[in-house]
């Protein structure tokens, strides 16, 4: 499954059974996180821990 779809539906769940009174930590907040974390991971090597 690719990451876009998951993120799909991470956001769909998010909406739907997040509720919370923390206006800076929104839907927006964990787009900005999840578009960081990309990011790093499109500039950091694979280090398989397991070999």
């Amino acid at each position: 499954m690719s990451l876009t779809l998951w993120q799909s539906r991470y956001e769909s769940w998010f909406q739907a059974n997040w509720i919370h009174d923390d206006g800076a930590h929104d839907i927006a907040h964990l787009r900005r996180v999840w578009m960081s974390a990309q990011r790093i991971m499109n500039g950091t090597p694979l280090i398989r821990w397991w070999c």
